[in-house]
Parts: structure tokens; sequence; C-alpha cells
């Protein structure tokens, strides 16, 4: 199967694919919806370098890394399975070690 246009949330740069910024942002904000967390929360769980990279995801700024994609989509099925405890979590090192374990 051949596909001649990509669909209208995916967008196509230099050959790759990305999720339209409006989906980008959807997902984070229905991830923080989903777990009950803040964006300073949420920047503890995903182990980014700097807080304020989540609030660039939520204001449209930037699109998160596909590393962090597939790191929201393991949260929510965490959550999903009512294996998430957001209290481990919020510990950085937690995070930093569960991630490197995991994924």
């Amino acid at each position: 199967m051949v596909i001649t246009a990509p669909p209208q949330d995916v967008v196509v740069i230099e050959g790759r694919i990305y999720g339209s910024r409006s989906r980008s942002i959807n997902v984070v904000r229905d991830t923080i919806q989903a777990l009950g967390t803040t964006t300073s929360q949420l920047s503890k769980l995903l182990d980014t370098p700097s807080r304020e990279m989540v609030f660039h995801w939520t204001s449209g700024r930037r699109r998160p890394a596909h590393k962090y994609m597939i790191r929201l989509q393991h949260l929510l099925l965490l959550k999903m399975k009512g294996e998430f405890d957001l209290s481990l979590f919020s510990n950085r090192e937690y995070s930093r070690n569960y991630w490197r374990s995991v994924i």
C-alpha cells in the first residue's frame, strides 16, 4: 500500500514522520490530567533535563522528543494497570533509575 499524503495530524519533515503540534499538546495535557500531576511533577516523572520542557510542550512551543512520547505512553499504561505510584516517581533518582532499567 502506498500512502500519497500523510494524515492531517501527521507532519513529514525531511522524510521523518512527526505528530502534529496540536496532537502533541493533547497527549501531554491528557497525560497530566490522567495521572493527576502538574507540569513540574510530570517533568520529574519523565526525568527531563529541565522542568520548563513540559511547559514548552503544553504551550506548543516545542514537541516532545520520541523518547519522551514513549515514556508518556508507558506511564499511562502503568496507570491503566494500576501499577503507577506517584510517590515513588516523585523522587528524581528513582525516575532516572527506572527509565534506565525499562527503556
